[in-house]
């Protein structure tokens, strides 16, 4: 079966995919291509980005309703376009540079394929996901698929030959803290009482895992998992203040919100630490959250790096203040 999704511009599916956890259960030919191996329609599903506001969608599976479902989750076309929501917000200005640095960016998010999602959450943690974390998922889908019982039995000598980094020894741990928690009926859970019940329960993850983990499956774009690249390009461009500027804590956000908002939503009082947070610090984004940290992802990694920036290459440079120190 073959399908023409007509898609509001700016849309990049190269740039939407490659940052995204969505993109552990591809296979990415670049140049626009991508093919599902593993979870809902694994081996079934190739996307190809035919024009800028043309998806073609091939599938060995006939309901075209339900693909024509699991693609504009998986592609991000759940969400208009991050880029019409920019004006109004403060540093508008900033906002629309990265915009125009990397045209396209959406939130790609999988509730269909939660386990997936946690597994390469999982393994993302403290190293990096195009050097490690594909390969080791890759070698976790060849052979268990995302079974997550199956994977939570395996032998320490089995867990070792898909990887010998803590990220893959600890795996079988995390899956088996994740038992009982119910998270299949994400469009009617408050992500933010998920958020909390995944800190207090989950060996291993805190903030930044349990946002990665939601920003994936739920449509939650205001979540940002805070990681250096968000506090570098943050503080480099002036969104922040990096001298007074700290990384979320997980035993306050198990304990505290960082708006008013969140708050009355859940009923947990104000993070005393909210001023200084950076993920409290940039709320004011609210559902262009994700889209900002996804393009930090990028930028930081290939760019704006924490050590030896590459400012000749940075099509930001202009309102940089790192260059202007």
């Amino acid at each position: 079966m073959l399908l023409r999704l007509n898609v509001d511009e700016p849309f990049s599916l190269d740039l939407t995919m490659m940052p995204s956890f969505v993109s552990s259960m591809y296979v990415g030919c670049y140049g626009g291509t991508w093919v599902k191996v593993v979870g809902v329609l694994g081996g079934l599903l190739e996307l190809r980005q035919e024009k800028p506001n043309v998806l073609m969608v091939k599938c060995g599976l006939e309901d075209a309703d339900f693909v024509a479902e699991i693609v504009k989750l998986e592609a991000g076309l759940w969400h208009k376009p991050f880029e019409d929501f920019i004006n109004g917000l403060p540093f508008r200005d900033v906002l629309i540079r990265l915009a125009e640095a990397y045209p396209g960016v959406r939130v790609p998010i999988a509730p269909h394929d939660f386990s997936c999602i946690l597994i390469a959450v999982a393994l993302s943690r403290r190293t990096s996901y195009e050097r490690f974390v594909l390969e080791w998922c890759r070698r976790l889908w060849r052979l268990y698929g995302c079974n997550l019982e199956a994977i939570s039995k395996l032998s320490l000598d089995e867990f070792r030959a898909v990887g010998s980094s803590y990220q893959v020894l600890q795996l079988k741990e995390i899956l088996s803290s994740f038992r009982g928690i119910e998270v299949s009926d994400h469009f009617r859970l408050n992500p933010y009482v998920v958020r909390r019940r995944l800190l207090s329960t989950v060996k291993f993850f805190g903030p930044k895992a349990v946002d990665s983990l939601i920003l994936s499956t739920f449509k939650a774009s205001d979540f940002m998992p805070c990681d250096t690249h968000l506090y570098t390009v943050a503080s480099r461009l002036g969104l922040v203040n990096a001298e007074d500027t700290l990384m979320p804590q997980k035993e306050l956000c198990i304990k505290y919100a960082c708006t008013v908002a969140i708050s009355n939503a859940i009923g947990a009082p104000l993070c005393p630490r909210r001023g200084k947070c950076l993920r409290a610090k940039l709320s004011w984004l609210r559902e262009v959250g994700g889209w900002l940290q996804t393009i930090a992802y990028i930028h930081g990694s290939k760019i704006c790096r924490e050590r030896k920036p590459l400012c000749s290459r940075c099509s930001v440079r202009g309102i940089c203040q790192y260059l202007k120190a």
